[in-house]
């Protein structure tokens, strides 16, 4: 079967509204069947969660480091393949064709080593291939939505990739090799760094949630209806409006920077802070321009079959958006889990300073992966 390697590529962007989006289900194209769900996923999430808040927010980067990581490695394999992917606050998400799959199971097991050597973090990695995902009776359809000139991203109706992920959390076995035979990292020209954002506003703080739907074949009807809620309940804001003031030196984000190749043995025997140093956003005037444009080139709203998504609003705005929530649940339409924090994680990946940016938002201590946590333990309950 023919590999259709430039499948994503050749997707259309649709500029459109999402909900326009999600009422058009025709525009959904299901991924080729073999293509691959790869999944890097932290284990032990109720232990992680009671962490610190500096810790949670050290995590965070440890699971946007393996969108780093696969990136970079399809870049050095074909720069031309793209792939869809999902970050989530225990891990990421990567749809693959089966022609890079080795490759990117490889970078992530040695991701996973090394992110286990400086954090005591286990990352579970595998991969299904979506002909088997399909044989159980789920789908994965996926359209290409274009937000503004900055930001075009891949949307995804059915419960396929929670199959996947499940099956691989379920077969995991730990990736255990020497060191020497273990491919070494690149993190070369690419900085990636985070930063804790609070809002100027007192009275507004910043709502995670992370949704799912009973039933697949009303996803798109049911997802429709909440983001139409979000637009009415937080006037039409779909993401956090948030400003940085990079004139205070106060303000140091995190940040992994030009890291050469490191030979492993190096690299995993290096402390986390070696990578993870202080660096400041203001420190020439094109970063300044990037984070003048932070509203456009980030997502909040993330649907790959189930909705997680980083909100900012006031006491009242989030308790009825919660009441709207609770009357889904009541009626067995939805599961969810929800967080709301003081403050905004902003986690930037940056490959060319004037080009090239992917910027990751979370809610503090936790956020994603806390509202996703209580939504398994709804889960497991019911």
């Amino acid at each position: 079967m023919k590999d259709v390697i430039e499948f994503y590529d050749n997707l259309p962007s649709h500029e459109v509204s999402l909900r326009n989006l999600l009422r058009e289900e025709n525009l959904f194209v299901s991924v080729p069947k073999n293509w691959h769900v790869v999944v890097a996923d932290l284990e032990d999430l109720g232990d992680i969660i009671k962490a610190a808040d500096a810790e949670l927010n050290e995590i965070n980067i440890a699971t946007t480091g393996s969108i780093i990581v696969v990136l970079n490695e399809i870049k050095a394999l074909n720069d031309s393949i793209k792939i869809p992917y999902f970050v989530g606050g225990d891990g990421a998400t990567f749809i693959v064709p089966d022609k890079i799959l080795t490759e990117i199971i490889s970078v992530l097991n040695t991701y996973a080593v090394y992110v286990k050597k400086t954090q005591k973090l286990n990352l579970k990695v595998g991969s299904v291939i979506l002909e088997k995902v399909y044989a159980n009776g789920v789908t994965v359809r996926i359209a290409k939505l274009k937000q503004n000139t900055h930001l075009i991203t891949p949307i995804v109706l059915g419960d396929g990739l929670k199959f996947a992920k499940a099956e691989i959390k379920k077969k995991f076995t730990p990736y255990c090799v020497k060191d020497k035979n273990i491919k070494s990292l690149d993190f070369v020209k690419t900085q990636h760094k985070w930063n804790r954002v609070k809002s100027k506003n007192q009275h507004k703080k910043v709502m995670c949630i992370f949704i799912s739907c009973n039933d697949e074949a009303k996803q798109a009807e049911v997802f429709n209806n909440i983001i139409g809620e979000i637009n009415y309940v937080f006037d039409n804001s779909k993401k956090i409006k948030t400003h940085v003031d990079i004139s205070k030196r106060n303000t140091y984000p995190k940040t992994i920077s030009k890291v050469t190749k490191y030979d492993i043995k190096y690299l995993l025997g290096t402390p986390f802070a070696i990578i993870l140093r202080k660096f400041y956003f203001n420190l020439v005037n094109k970063q300044k321009c990037h984070l003048c444009n932070i509203t456009q080139a980030h997502n909040s709203i993330i649907i790959n079959g189930s909705i997680s998504a980083v909100i900012s609003g006031n006491d009242k705005q989030i308790n009825n958006f919660q009441i709207f929530l609770d009357t889904l649940e009541s009626q067995k339409k939805i599961v969810y889990g929800l967080k709301v924090t003081d403050a905004s994680i902003i986690s930037c990946y940056i490959r060319d300073i004037e080009r090239s940016h992917i910027r990751f938002i979370d809610g503090a201590e936790g956020g994603r992966m806390i509202a996703k946590f209580i939504h398994e333990s709804k889960l497991q309950i019911r």
